[in-house]
């Protein structure tokens, strides 16, 4: 019965570390997204003030994508390691998603818990 007993109380344990792990996981994930969401927003303003626009695009922000290399190439942005959703760099229904051109821009954010925002889509604009 005792050795029942201290078997269930490790297996609780083991179950609590797991899940705190977990959750440190996601919300380095939604700080790496909001930090991403706003070097990108700072870059974005930049390169309207000295170009009058915003870059066209639509698409997955991957940090190797046609946004990425118009703010590079135009020295607005230097850092691109960072510039991709660490979950989802991919996936268009979640990915760091911006739609843009001329006057206006929009970039999709998805938060995975609410410890930073709340958890849900979120919406960037100038």
């Amino acid at each position: 019965m005792e050795l029942m007993l201290a078997l269930m109380a490790f297996l609780t344990f083991l179950t609590l570390v797991l899940l705190v792990a977990a959750q440190q996981a996601t919300f380095r994930r939604d700080v790496t997204r909001t930090a991403a969401v706003q070097q990108i927003q700072k870059a974005l303003a930049l390169y309207q003030s000295a170009r009058d626009a915003y870059p066209e695009f639509t698409g997955c922000i991957t940090g190797q994508d046609a946004l990425v290399k118009a703010l590079t190439d135009g020295k607005f942005l230097e850092d691109t390691k960072i510039f991709h959703d660490p979950k989802w760099p991919d996936d268009m229904t979640k990915c760091l998603l911006y739609k843009g051109g001329g006057a206006d821009y929009s970039i999709r954010y998805t938060l995975e818990s609410d410890r930073v925002q709340p958890k849900g889509e979120h919406y960037a604009k100038p």
